[in-house]
């Protein structure tokens, strides 16, 4: 009988642990989420203004976070001069364990898409302002260490890139384009750095020609920016 009782209470005993186990477990799941960037700090007002150049002349660009609701962010992109001016594109944007995603949408169909990722190790980042074609594009993101644009020195920066072909063949000719994207960001600032490179070219099958056609180039530096939290 006191065999029985010990038993019994050593079950209890375990019993207790377990459940305490199973409480520390799922209190553990449950802690609340870091959703914020490091390296593309969301807060309503953060704006940031660049320096634009390209072969067509110089201007500027403002990215400027306008409002937020359901968890998302709205981000104005402004930009009057090069091939990626722009006015008024509205980007939406959400974080979720320092993961930013953006919402796109095609025939009538919206999804969000992994843009950026605090984790250096992220390998499946897209770009996020200035280039966003799926189809066709590889994407990569590695730290770069320090960045120098102008007067300003930023360390432990993150490097976002892409490279994208694009090739179109009729009966006799050819054709095609390669752009390569590149996106700097450094943390608690954002981006710092752009810069798009478009090179074109043409076949003609008859004669085996290659036509070398040409290529642009935007950049982007950041001039100067203002965090609403700092």
């Amino acid at each position: 009988m006191k065999r029985l009782v010990r038993r019994r209470r050593v079950a209890q005993v375990w019993a207790g642990f377990a459940g305490v186990a199973a409480l520390l477990l799922v209190m553990g799941c449950h802690k609340p989420r870091d959703t914020r960037s490091v390296h593309l700090p969301l807060a309503v007002g953060n704006r940031w203004v660049y320096n634009v150049e390209a072969d067509s002349g110089q201007g500027f660009a403002v990215v400027e976070v306008v409002s937020q609701d359901d968890g998302a962010y709205s981000m104005m992109v402004n930009c009057d001069s090069g091939h990626l001016a722009q006015s008024d594109s509205l980007l939406r944007l959400t974080c979720r364990d320092t993961v930013l995603s953006l919402l796109r949408s095609y025939n009538r169909r919206k999804w969000w898409s992994i843009v950026l990722s605090d984790d250096q190790n992220d390998s499946c980042t897209q770009t996020l302002l200035t280039y966003r074609v799926q189809s066709g594009t590889e994407y990569a993101s590695h730290p770069i260490g320090t960045v120098v644009v102008g007067d300003d020195t930023f360390r432990d920066c993150l490097r976002l890139s892409c490279r994208r072909v694009h090739e179109d063949f009729a009966f006799l000719v050819g054709g095609g384009d390669t752009t390569w994207v590149t996106e700097d960001y450094a943390p608690g600032v954002g981006l710092v750095r752009v810069e798009v490179t478009q090179h074109w070219w043409s076949w003609g099958w008859i004669i085996f020609e290659y036509s070398d056609s040409g290529k642009w180039v935007d950049r982007w530096e950041l001039r100067d920016y203002s965090l609403v939290d700092q």
